[in-house]
């Protein structure tokens, strides 16, 4: 694996964390504000360590947003839906037209 790549690969794995009542990072604290059962929009899942979390754990209808197509590629399963969008360019009331949720969560989107 050259530098470059192997930048790129050390710089997308900071992205995959482990949500846990032991763990202290951002998701693990946004996750245990969320309540169980909640619809959640996650913008920027990154590979969906939230996602997989929320349903998994506390029962949520979790749908998210993502850019990246090789986070796309490891979260898609992780979410009930996963749209494919640029912040930047896209209408998010379109694209999220009849949809509503309890919690919108956009954690480490603003780098």
């Amino acid at each position: 694996m050259n530098t470059a790549n192997n930048q790129e690969y050390l710089e997308r794995q900071r992205y995959d964390r482990r949500i846990g009542q032991y763990e202290e990072d951002s998701l693990t604290k946004i996750a245990a504000r969320i309540p169980e059962g909640s619809r959640v929009l996650d913008v920027g899942t990154g590979p969906g360590s939230l996602g997989q979390y929320l349903r998994a754990e506390k029962g949520c209808s979790v749908f998210g947003i993502e850019l990246d197509p090789e986070f796309v590629s490891v979260a898609r399963d992780r979410y009930e839906h996963l749209f494919i969008a640029d912040l930047n360019k896209v209408d998010l009331a379109c694209l999220l037209k009849d949809l509503s949720f309890d919690y919108a969560v956009c954690a480490d989107v603003l780098e």
